[in-house]
């Protein structure tokens, strides 16, 4: 019996590779959502994406305050593993020189090194310093700010936060008018759109809907 090769033009394509939007809700827990039960809250946006996709009701957190569940998300290590226990600024003003080191594998990086255009847009809180930033975890783009929350109006930082202002454009702070949802939305929009051509990674960290409302 021979076997011989399909002719080259029935060769399988190669899927192209997916996009990825990962959309996080700063204090939100899943009985704050209509698609779980929520009785007092209207979600209807977020209930339609649980409708056409998967809605998971067994799910855990390494560690389900700020800083520890973005290290776990960006690392995908235990959160006593890369130093972050505790959210940022809950230890005081020696917390400002504390972070996320840029020493291990992250998410954004590993899809950056495999032709991802990647971005966070919204929260980091996982270092102050440039050295700790998101530019430094492979995110090419970042538009945000630092620090546990902001004021959604006035940018400016609560929680202990080594700095006041706190919008950043990659590793410039910029004054923005706007209000801070709105802001992370219309930011995550162009970068879809301008990436649109290409696969992409876009981290979409709301504010929202943590104090100060």
């Amino acid at each position: 019996m021979l076997a011989a090769p399909p002719p080259l033009g029935a060769q399988p394509t190669r899927p192209s590779p997916p996009n990825i939007v990962l959309i996080i809700t700063d204090d939100v827990g899943y009985g704050d959502i209509g698609s779980y039960g929520a009785p007092d809250v209207r979600t209807p946006h977020i209930d339609r994406i649980a409708r056409e996709g998967v809605r998971l009701t067994d799910f855990y957190a390494n560690g389900a305050t700020c800083s520890p569940t973005r290290a776990g998300l960006i690392t995908g290590r235990y959160q006593q593993r890369v130093g972050l226990e505790a959210p940022l600024g809950s230890g005081g003003p020696a917390d400002a020189d504390r972070g996320l080191a840029p020493t291990g594998a992250s998410l954004p990086q590993l899809l950056r090194n495999n032709g991802y255009a990647t971005a966070l847009v919204g929260k980091w809180h996982l270092g102050w310093k440039p050295e700790f930033s998101p530019m430094a975890h492979g995110f090419e783009y970042f538009f945000g700010f630092k620090s546990g929350y902001v004021d959604y109006y006035q940018h400016t930082a609560g929680g202990n936060a080594p700095i006041t202002d706190d919008l950043f454009e990659n590793e410039q702070p910029i004054k923005v008018d706007g209000y801070l949802t709105d802001l992370i939305t219309d930011r995550s929009v162009q970068f879809i759109e301008a990436n649109a051509g290409k696969p992409f990674f876009l981290d979409v960290s709301y504010n929202a809907g943590h104090w100060p409302y």
